[in-house]
């Protein structure tokens, strides 16, 4: 019982801080690449590299706050799809 008081106190703790957030939470799957790429070099179409432009990390986080469900959801699509295309052509 000690340990689920103390994960729910860390929950509520980190919360308050300025990267977790319901809809940073929420959108945790595109954290990564407003990064950087995961695989080596992004493909030149990549719509992330305008993100990577914000030198500060947390930054280049927040900025998932700043759009729409509509432009996250075609983000993680288009990640999705790069990701799987960059794992066939290492994988020949």
């Amino acid at each position: 019982m000690l340990q689920f008081y103390t994960l729910f106190f860390m929950i509520n703790t980190f919360r308050k801080s300025m990267y977790l957030n319901e809809k940073l939470i929420k959108n945790a799957d595109l954290v990564v690449p407003f990064v950087g790429c995961p695989i080596g070099e992004p493909v030149s179409d990549c719509p992330f590299i305008a993100f990577w432009k914000e030198a500060d990390t947390g930054k280049r986080i927040k900025q998932i706050e700043e759009k729409s469900e509509e432009e996250l959801q075609q983000l993680r699509i288009f990640h999705k799809a790069c990701i799987l295309w960059k794992i066939e052509q290492l994988q020949e």
